[in-house]
């Protein structure tokens, strides 16, 4: 397999030839290809597997060691998304944006609220932290004034570990809309984030129109 790939790259792998060299590092000597296939077979496609929850994993009896480097590949995939300047994150549909989303999800991520700044294209601009929350005219004016230094066409609002109940946040992420309005910036989703956990507002139907 080493050698399949130092002729012919890794483009020259199926998706079950990937899975099984990485699952060989953490699961040695033994062939890992019927585990590889199998875990395609369960989850339907790489992104799924990475995805996955840590309990989801346990249920397909993987080891400890291979649940973490399976969610190592889910962080270093973000990472890379964010950092590549000259191939921004594009949100081309709820997947991509899952994925990104991955990096709030860890215990180790500061809580609060992130505004993420998207172009008519859906690629990534910013990804801003709110340091206040208590003045909701400020708040709003705050995220406007951001999303026009940016020239942002819509954005998406990520509470992570909120505290509030899924129907005060959607009031008030329907007050932003309606305050952005004018400005012709569209409000896309709201996402409820915690440790492995995720939950859209708009795929919940709780960001209708407003009244």
């Amino acid at each position: 397999m080493r050698q399949k790939i130092l002729d012919h790259g890794t483009g020259a792998l199926a998706d079950y030839e990937l899975l099984e060299m990485l699952l060989f590092n953490v699961i040695p000597r033994r062939d890992t290809k019927p585990l590889a296939k199998s875990l395609l077979a369960h989850f339907g496609s790489w992104l799924s597997i990475c995805q996955a929850s840590k309990r989801e994993l346990e249920d397909c009896h993987l080891g400890a060691k291979t649940i973490v480097m399976l969610q190592f590949i889910r962080q270093c995939a973000a990472s890379l998304a964010m950092t590549d300047t000259h191939n921004p994150f594009c949100f081309a549909d709820w997947e991509r944006l899952l994925v990104y989303a991955d990096r709030y999800t860890q215990g180790d991520v500061a809580t609060g609220t992130r505004v993420i700044y998207v172009n008519n294209r859906n690629e990534l601009l910013l990804d801003h932290f709110l340091t206040d929350e208590s003045d909701i005219v400020s708040l709003h004016q705050q995220i406007a004034e951001l999303a026009l230094d940016v020239n942002a066409t819509a954005l998406i609002l990520v509470y992570i570990a909120p505290r509030r109940p899924a129907n005060v946040i959607a009031q008030h992420v329907l007050g932003l809309k309606h305050a952005l309005r004018p400005l012709s910036i569209e409000v896309y989703d709201a996402l409820l984030v915690g440790e492995n956990w995720k939950k859209s507002l708009h795929q919940e139907g709780l960001l209708g129109e407003d009244e």
